[in-house]
């Protein structure tokens, strides 16, 4: 991956075997992994390899790019240098898996069950997809000491009445108070 409109030099790295004792200033030729510029240098070169797949680019979010032809369609959403392809019919798919190959290396990871955190459920005989966040709600319940709480069909219990007088009325009740997330 080449780097785009922008010159990078690197210091000499410290075990670099020198023939003289002049140390050297070296010019970067391929993007580095870690590099701030790196991912604008992959970004810029998957839109450059998928448009010349005749992909388009999608206006409302530049990570999703489209393909469409009389009976098919593929549609690629890009995090970083994660990809998920959908789309149909299957030959489609699997030929554009073939044609990005000859470009980039891929690993094809079958079916997509996590994306981002996000939990797929596909139904093929219902013809529906669900998605699930448990892992991030258990972690928020977590994160804020909700562990050992039982569950309620209601969030408040019907019973309880609230009053005015309940609220802080101290200084160091309405502080402490102010931090609470609720």
């Amino acid at each position: 991956m080449r780097l785009i409109n922008e010159v990078v030099y690197l210091e000499q790295p410290r075990d670099y075997p020198q023939k003289d004792t002049k140390r050297y200033v070296f010019r970067l030729v391929k993007s580095l992994y870690g590099l701030k510029q790196t991912a604008k240098s992959w970004y810029d070169s998957l839109n450059g390899a998928l448009h010349g797949l005749d992909f388009t680019r999608s206006e409302a979010d530049h990570g999703v790019f489209v393909w469409k032809a009389k009976d098919s369609l593929i549609a690629l959403t890009v995090h970083i240098d994660n990809c998920m392809v959908m789309g149909y019919p299957i030959p489609a798919i699997q030929k554009f898996k073939i044609n990005i190959n000859k470009r980039y290396k891929m690993t094809d990871l079958g079916s997509c069950n996590w994306l981002l955190g996000i939990r797929l459920n596909q139904n093929v005989i219902e013809k529906t997809i669900s998605l699930s966040q448990i892992t991030y709600i258990k972690a928020i319940i977590s994160r804020f000491n909700f562990d050992d709480l039982k569950p309620s069909s209601i969030p408040i219990d019907p019973a309880q009445p609230l009053t005015h007088a309940q609220c802080p009325t101290t200084l160091t009740d309405q502080a402490r108070m102010k931090n609470m997330p609720y």
